[in-house]
């Protein structure tokens, strides 16, 4: 059961990727602004890159996400809220589906 789960879960990530890239980062432009999005991809993908460094045993990667998250948060919404923790979660998916792109490519 485990098993058929786990590869459920590995098919859906390309499916995730696609979704986040068609659908939900065009959205985050619009309502951000390109340059304001481009910024805090950048970010993300520090954050992702550094939880990546921070957390290299298998099986961490609930960890690296909040550690991702609580960078961008602690960074961008310090005094006030610039960017809401869903978008947060957004941009960190969106930098590890192109990590995970690079690193399949290289």
């Amino acid at each position: 059961m485990t098993d058929k789960l786990f590869e459920l879960l590995l098919a859906s990530i390309p499916v995730i990727g696609t979704i986040i890239t068609v659908f939900i980062v065009p959205y985050l432009k619009s309502k951000l602004g390109t340059e304001k999005l481009n910024n805090y991809m950048e970010y993300a993908k520090l954050g992702v890159k550094a939880a990546e460094i921070i957390y290299n045993e298998t099986g961490m990667g609930i960890a690296k996400k909040e550690y991702a998250v609580k960078f961008m948060n602690e960074f961008f919404n310090k005094n006030k809220t610039v960017i809401t923790e869903k978008q947060i979660e957004v941009l960190i998916e969106a930098a590890v589906q192109e990590l995970k792109l690079v690193q399949k490519n290289s």
